[in-house]
């Protein structure tokens, strides 16, 4: 997804996700900016870069609202992982670029 801010939500979210997904977004800003975004069944990866092997910045699951997280670049990596025992209502999450300034 490109662009100064954006939402998405788990596959079905406000219902439930369906067991054993994978899903995968790339978020990316302008240029200059920066990103403000124990788990044993279903959780969320936020990678700071391009992919699953940048630097993994956080992982949350279960009922968790995190403060903003951010990102060194323009560019963040959030996986989703169910596995196959249950299901929830899943997640809706945003993004939102953040100018920085250069000397």
């Amino acid at each position: 997804m490109k662009g100064n801010k954006g939402t998405f939500t788990s596959p079905g979210h406000p219902n439930e996700y369906p067991i054993n997904t994978k899903c995968i977004w790339i978020i990316e800003v302008p240029v200059g900016s920066t990103e403000k975004a124990n788990c044993e069944y279903d959780f969320v990866e936020i990678y700071d870069g391009p992919s699953e092997k940048s630097r993994r910045l956080r992982k949350l699951c279960g009922n968790e609202i995190p403060a903003a997280i951010r990102s060194t670049s323009n560019t963040m990596t959030v996986s989703f992982f169910s596995d196959r025992s249950r299901q929830e209502k899943g997640f809706a999450a945003r993004f939102l670029q953040n100018e920085q300034s250069r000397l």
